[in-house]
């Protein structure tokens, strides 16, 4: 032990071997070494620690390329899901149920009930009239609810036209509906 840490004849390195000063020398030599070698042990730690810094500059250079091709990436995917967005919600303004009710009659009570899914949502029509003509729709649950998005806001226009001329389309009503979920009128199967 006293060879090890105190003896003076004892052989050693330089303590700025980690900035490579190659000194070995006795211990009793060292201060002397480190009083002559002040400047040149100066200069070494100064360019291990530029050496350092060129190493981690050059890391953080990757990793900044590395994160602006994942940025580049995630932002044309994001273009491209803002697009699909875009085009989904233009559809689901722009879709139009054909509903044909046959065999009606001339004169007395009528009624028809139709299930449609209209943009993942499921909704029930109702058709009916008597002396005056009523059109109903109603939310049904369906599979995909905890998914969509609530409430729900829809517009619908009904036309209406002569099975027996085509041609003569009338527009019967505009309305805009909103629904929440609780606003569920049928059960869906």
């Amino acid at each position: 032990q006293h060879v090890e840490q105190d003896c003076v004849e004892k052989e050693i390195e330089c303590p700025f071997v980690k900035y490579k000063c190659v000194g070995l020398m006795k211990r009793k030599n060292l201060r002397n070494h480190l009083e002559e070698k002040r400047i040149e042990h100066l200069e070494l730690k100064v360019d291990t620690m530029q050496e350092c810094m060129l190493e981690e500059s050059a890391k953080q250079k990757e990793k900044i390329s590395e994160l602006n091709t994942t940025i580049e990436t995630m932002s044309r995917k994001m273009k491209s899901l803002e697009k699909e967005v875009e085009i989904l919600t233009e559809l689901s303004k722009a879709i139009k149920l054909v509903w044909r009710i046959t065999k009606v009659p001339e004169s007395g009570h009528f009624s028809s009930q139709e299930l449609f899914l209209v943009a993942r949502y499921y909704l029930s029509f109702d058709f009916y009239y008597s002396s005056d003509l009523q059109i109903r729709v109603y939310p049904q649950i369906g599979p995909s609810d905890n998914e969509l998005k609530w409430p729900f806001k829809a517009k619908f226009v009904t036309h209406l036209s002569s099975q027996s001329n085509p041609g003569n389309i009338k527009k019967f009503r505009s309305e805009v509906f909103e629904w929440k979920r609780e606003d569920f009128k049928f059960v869906y199967d």
